[in-house]
């Protein structure tokens, strides 16, 4: 790399050599000269340039191959990749569990505010059903008896009303959900790219990645390639898919910790929470019932359908 910056800049300065100093020399001493052909001064300077630009890229694209390092070497530095990537994923968790408790306990502060909200909305059941639900739901209602109304708030009014915690649940766990995965997802690139962009590792895929763009192009011609040079760029290619495959692999049994074990809190807690809220509707459709509330559903009923019918 530092190879490729030095020609480009030998390059540059050649240029500016040309271009400003050599160039305006020859024109101001020879242009006096009547054989001189102009187009031959252009062309030739051209070919300079071209002959310059062709050797830098050559010399880059041929840049001398990283040293050699053994599979042992490799290897060990694997290893103490892997541990190293264990100790930080086990601080990594324990911090992001800490995140995770305090976001729980965010909901908890939140829950009882939004509970006695929900009592208080439907300590008035008719005002929140919706009219057009009203009517086209509730339209055979008017011939029901008391059996019936009380089927109804026990199963489709219970529905109703447990919506609005399935709602706000729903929401809460999304957000968690999203932002546990965000957090997880950020980490593993982050470790990832650490392996990738190690000194020797980028020498070593910068260079062997440009052999193979050459190899692939001369594929279609008929000059031949070392087969010790196709060797040693198999042997990386097979060497980075395995450690790919490795790193899956450990991913892989991590987010199953993630997906399955992390949520354990949330589900006790939100089991508790649910368990409380549909105590609380038991309790809500018993004194609905006992209150003949249906009364007043009837008498809203009978005016929608009486205005609609006029």
């Amino acid at each position: 790399m530092y190879l490729s910056f030095f020609f480009f800049f030998l390059f540059f300065f050649f240029f500016v050599c040309v271009r400003y100093f050599i160039i305006p020399f020859i024109l101001t001493r020879f242009l006096r000269n009547n054989n001189l052909n102009f187009c031959n001064i252009f062309y030739a300077f051209m070919d300079i340039i071209n002959l310059t630009r062709n050797f830098i890229v050559g010399t880059s694209e041929n840049s001398p191959e990283p040293e050699q390092k053994t599979d042992e070497w490799r290897q060990n530095e694997w290893n103490k990749w892997e541990d190293k990537l264990e100790e930080e994923w086990g601080i990594f968790d324990e911090n992001l569990e800490d995140e995770t408790d305090e976001l729980i306990k965010i909901c908890e502060n939140e829950w009882d505010t939004w509970f006695e909200g929900i009592k208080n909305k439907w300590t008035h059941f008719s005002e929140n059903l919706d009219d057009q639900y009203k009517i086209e739901v509730l339209g055979e209602s008017l011939k029901w008896n008391e059996s019936s109304w009380k089927f109804w708030i026990k199963t489709d009014g219970r529905e109703i009303i447990q919506k609005d915690l399935n709602n706000w649940i729903a929401s809460k766990e999304s957000y968690l959900y999203e932002w546990v995965s965000n957090q997880w997802v950020k980490w593993k690139s982050a470790k990832l790219q650490e392996w990738f962009n190690s000194k020797w590792k980028l020498e070593e895929n910068e260079y062997w990645e440009k052999w193979e763009k050459k190899f692939n192009n001369l594929k279609n011609q008929t000059q031949e390639v070392k087969s010790k040079d196709y060797d040693k760029w198999l042997d990386w290619k097979n060497r980075t898919k395995q450690e790919f495959d490795q790193w899956h692999e450990w991913a892989e049994f991590k987010d199953n910790i993630y997906i399955n074990h992390y949520w354990k809190k949330w589900k006790k807690w939100k089991n508790n929470k649910r368990n409380l809220f549909y105590g609380w509707v038991d309790s809500y459709v018993h004194k609905w019932i006992r209150d003949n509330k249906w009364m007043v559903l009837v008498k809203e009923i009978k005016e929608l359908t009486e205005t609609g019918d006029s």
